[in-house]
């Protein structure tokens, strides 16, 4: 569980024609989001963390090292890396 931005509906503090009538408000609450771990033999690892609760944001976290990492790959530059760590580059 974790704090995010939605939206609830209530019932009006006064009467209405429409007996239906709701109020949607934006609020912070806490719910569920779920974390899909990705692998992309061009960005390299990442993660995509979904709300579940409406509407349904989404947010992405790129490890720029391991991109960094493919790039100087592709190009032949050497590199010593320790972790995620650069330590020294050519």
């Amino acid at each position: 569980m974790e704090q995010g931005s939605t939206f609830r509906s209530r019932v009006p503090k006064y009467p209405t024609a429409d007996p239906h009538y709701r109020i949607l408000a934006k609020q912070r609450s806490r719910f569920t989001h779920y974390d899909f771990y990705l692998r992309d033999p061009v960005l390299g690892p990442m993660v995509m963390r979904v709300a579940s609760f409406f509407p349904f944001q989404t947010t992405s976290y790129l490890n720029g090292h391991s991109f960094i990492e493919n790039q100087l790959n592709q190009q032949g530059v050497s590199f010593r890396k320790h972790d995620n760590a650069f330590l020294s580059v050519a």
